[in-house]
Protein backbone atom coordinates (compact mmCIF):
# COMPACT_ATOMS: atom_id res chain seq x y z
CA UNK A 1 0.00 0.00 0.00
CA UNK A 2 1.32 3.45 -0.97
CA UNK A 3 1.15 6.20 1.59
CA UNK A 4 -0.66 9.41 0.56
CA UNK A 5 2.58 11.43 0.68
CA UNK A 6 4.35 8.97 -1.65
CA UNK A 7 1.41 9.13 -4.06
CA UNK A 8 1.51 12.94 -4.00
CA UNK A 9 5.28 12.86 -4.62
CA UNK A 10 4.76 10.58 -7.63
CA UNK A 11 2.02 12.86 -9.05
CA UNK A 12 4.17 15.98 -8.55
CA UNK A 13 7.19 14.37 -10.23
CA UNK A 14 5.02 13.23 -13.14
CA UNK A 15 3.69 16.79 -13.64
CA UNK A 16 7.19 18.27 -13.68
CA UNK A 17 8.92 15.42 -15.52
CA UNK A 18 10.65 17.89 -17.91
CA UNK A 19 12.16 19.83 -15.04
CA UNK A 20 13.21 16.64 -13.26
CA UNK A 21 14.87 15.37 -16.45
CA UNK A 22 16.69 18.71 -16.89
CA UNK A 23 17.95 18.58 -13.29
CA UNK A 24 19.16 14.99 -13.78
CA UNK A 25 20.97 15.98 -17.00
CA UNK A 26 22.67 18.96 -15.30
CA UNK A 27 23.82 16.82 -12.37
CA UNK A 28 25.06 14.12 -14.77
CA UNK A 29 26.99 16.66 -16.85
CA UNK A 30 28.50 18.13 -13.69
CA UNK A 31 29.79 14.71 -12.62
CA UNK A 32 31.07 14.11 -16.17
CA UNK A 33 32.98 17.43 -16.13
CA UNK A 34 34.46 16.65 -12.71
CA UNK A 35 35.75 13.25 -13.87
CA UNK A 36 37.05 14.73 -17.13
CA UNK A 37 38.88 17.63 -15.43
CA UNK A 38 40.44 15.29 -12.87
CA UNK A 39 41.76 13.10 -15.69
CA UNK A 40 43.03 16.16 -17.56
CA UNK A 41 44.90 17.51 -14.52
CA UNK A 42 46.47 14.09 -13.86
CA UNK A 43 47.51 13.75 -17.51
CA UNK A 44 49.05 17.23 -17.60
CA UNK A 45 50.91 16.63 -14.34
CA UNK A 46 52.37 13.34 -15.59
CA UNK A 47 53.31 14.92 -18.93
CA UNK A 48 55.04 17.86 -17.21
CA UNK A 49 56.95 15.54 -14.87
CA UNK A 50 58.08 13.32 -17.76
CA UNK A 51 59.15 16.37 -19.82
CA UNK A 52 61.12 17.84 -16.90
CA UNK A 53 62.81 14.48 -16.26
CA UNK A 54 63.61 13.86 -19.95
CA UNK A 55 65.19 17.26 -20.51
CA UNK A 56 66.61 17.59 -16.98
CA UNK A 57 64.78 20.81 -16.21
CA UNK A 58 64.56 22.34 -12.78
CA UNK A 59 61.65 21.53 -10.51
CA UNK A 60 61.81 25.03 -9.04
CA UNK A 61 62.70 28.34 -10.68
CA UNK A 62 63.37 31.21 -8.29
CA UNK A 63 63.86 34.60 -9.91
CA UNK A 64 65.76 37.05 -7.72
CA UNK A 65 66.77 40.65 -8.21
CA UNK A 66 70.28 41.70 -7.18
CA UNK A 67 71.14 38.55 -5.23
CA UNK A 68 74.82 38.08 -4.37
CA UNK A 69 76.68 34.97 -5.58
CA UNK A 70 76.93 33.61 -2.04
CA UNK A 71 73.16 32.91 -2.17
CA UNK A 72 73.96 30.15 -4.68
CA UNK A 73 76.15 28.43 -2.07
CA UNK A 74 73.33 28.67 0.48
CA UNK A 75 70.92 27.11 -2.02
CA UNK A 76 73.36 24.29 -2.83
CA UNK A 77 73.49 23.45 0.89
CA UNK A 78 69.74 22.65 1.00
CA UNK A 79 69.19 18.86 1.21
CA UNK A 80 67.79 17.39 -2.00
CA UNK A 81 69.08 20.15 -4.28
CA UNK A 82 70.96 18.54 -7.17
CA UNK A 83 72.17 21.66 -8.98
CA UNK A 84 72.01 25.43 -8.65
CA UNK A 85 72.84 27.84 -11.44
CA UNK A 86 72.80 31.60 -11.41
CA UNK A 87 71.91 33.49 -14.58
CA UNK A 88 71.42 37.10 -15.54
CA UNK A 89 68.28 37.86 -17.54
CA UNK A 90 66.78 40.95 -19.07
CA UNK A 91 63.97 41.85 -21.41
CA UNK A 92 64.04 43.99 -24.53
CA UNK A 93 61.99 45.08 -27.52
CA UNK A 94 63.71 44.54 -30.88
CA UNK A 95 62.75 46.20 -34.16
CA UNK A 96 62.74 43.53 -36.87
CA UNK A 97 62.07 44.18 -40.55
CA UNK A 98 58.62 43.04 -41.60
CA UNK A 99 57.02 43.42 -38.17
CA UNK A 100 54.69 46.33 -37.45
CA UNK A 101 55.42 46.25 -33.72
CA UNK A 102 58.73 45.45 -31.99
CA UNK A 103 59.31 41.82 -31.02
CA UNK A 104 59.65 41.01 -27.33
CA UNK A 105 62.94 39.30 -26.46
CA UNK A 106 64.53 37.92 -23.33
CA UNK A 107 68.30 37.82 -23.02
CA UNK A 108 69.66 35.03 -20.81
CA UNK A 109 73.33 34.77 -19.87
CA UNK A 110 75.35 31.74 -20.88
CA UNK A 111 77.22 29.53 -18.41
CA UNK A 112 80.99 30.07 -18.29
CA UNK A 113 82.80 28.40 -21.24
CA UNK A 114 84.76 25.42 -19.89
CA UNK A 115 81.94 24.02 -17.75
CA UNK A 116 79.83 21.98 -20.14
CA UNK A 117 78.69 22.22 -23.73
CA UNK A 118 79.76 24.75 -26.29
CA UNK A 119 78.54 28.07 -27.63
CA UNK A 120 74.97 27.86 -28.95
CA UNK A 121 74.41 28.10 -32.66
CA UNK A 122 72.41 30.90 -34.22
CA UNK A 123 69.67 28.65 -35.61
CA UNK A 124 67.01 30.48 -33.57
CA UNK A 125 67.83 33.74 -35.34
CA UNK A 126 67.66 31.95 -38.69
CA UNK A 127 64.25 30.53 -37.78
CA UNK A 128 63.05 34.11 -37.21
CA UNK A 129 64.36 35.15 -40.66
CA UNK A 130 67.04 37.41 -39.22
CA UNK A 131 70.81 37.22 -39.19
CA UNK A 132 73.44 38.75 -36.97
CA UNK A 133 74.38 42.02 -38.58
CA UNK A 134 75.91 45.37 -37.93
CA UNK A 135 73.10 46.86 -35.84
CA UNK A 136 69.60 46.16 -34.62
CA UNK A 137 67.45 48.74 -32.89
CA UNK A 138 66.72 47.53 -29.37
CA UNK A 139 64.86 49.07 -26.45
CA UNK A 140 65.63 47.93 -22.93
CA UNK A 141 64.89 49.68 -19.65
CA UNK A 142 62.94 52.50 -21.29
CA UNK A 143 65.64 53.82 -23.64
CA UNK A 144 66.15 52.92 -27.31
CA UNK A 145 69.77 52.09 -28.12
CA UNK A 146 71.34 50.56 -31.23
CA UNK A 147 73.10 47.32 -30.38
CA UNK A 148 75.37 45.31 -32.58
CA UNK A 149 76.36 41.73 -33.14
CA UNK A 150 79.37 40.28 -34.87
CA UNK A 151 78.43 38.68 -38.22
CA UNK A 152 80.69 35.67 -37.67
CA UNK A 153 79.81 34.62 -34.13
CA UNK A 154 76.64 36.45 -33.16
CA UNK A 155 78.33 37.79 -30.03
CA UNK A 156 77.54 41.29 -28.86
CA UNK A 157 79.92 44.15 -29.49
CA UNK A 158 80.49 46.82 -26.86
Amino acid sequence: MVSPLDAKLGRDLWRMKGQALAIAVVVGLGVLMLVMMDGLVNSLTETRDAYYARYRLAQVFAPLKRAPDRVLDDLRAIPGVAAVEGRVTGGALIDLPGLAVPARAEAISLPPMGRRGSMPCISRAAACSTRPGPTKSCCSTASRKPTGSSPATGSRRP
